[in-house]
């Protein structure tokens, strides 16, 4: 099978570096783009039309997910913290301060999942009544670095990848 590009669009208004990450809303009218220099775009993902840009950080935008259709999480490499953004005024909403570098974020239900560089996963509430709580993969089963990870949904296991191309499932 062969693929052929079906449009190029320009996702910000000036050069904002290079696009370090991307998703799309869950109702798939909305793609978000995070570029090296902090900025964060918003297209229209019929046309391309950019809906607006903003400054969402110092640095990279590493990590970017809709919670919503009018939510996106992000969180810049650098700052040690995670921003929730109204995405139809741009406006951040809360920021979530982390301890550690994050090498993988996750969103289910509502709690904003992230693995950090040390092997801990913190489950963080979205909702401010309830308090985050984390935990540490034995080394004695993931003997590397945890390098990325995603949510299964249906049965609420969590898929991790690490560094030397192991896949552990965890329940």
């Amino acid at each position: 099978m062969t693929y052929s590009p079906l449009y190029s669009w320009k996702s910000c208004p000036a050069f904002a570096g290079n696009i370090r990450t991307l998703c799309v809303s869950p109702s798939e009218t909305l793609i978000a783009v995070g570029f090296s220099s902090g900025v964060i775009s918003l297209l229209e993902s019929r046309t391309g039309r950019l809906i607006k840009s903003w400054k969402a950080g110092d640095t990279d935008i590493s990590h970017m997910k809709f919670y919503t259709n009018n939510y996106l999480v992000s969180r810049a490499l650098a700052d040690h913290l995670i921003c929730i953004w109204d995405t139809n005024t741009g406006s951040l909403i809360n920021k979530i301060r982390v301890n550690s570098d994050i090498v993988s974020l996750n969103l289910y239900k509502d709690e904003v999942i992230t693995v950090n560089n040390s092997n801990t996963i913190t489950f963080t509430p979205l909702n401010e009544n309830y308090q985050a709580y984390s935990s540490k993969f034995k080394s004695s089963t993931i003997k590397t670095t945890v390098t990325s990870s995603e949510i299964l949904p249906i049965n609420q296991l969590i898929l991790l990848g690490c560094s030397e191309g192991n896949l552990f499932l965890y329940a």
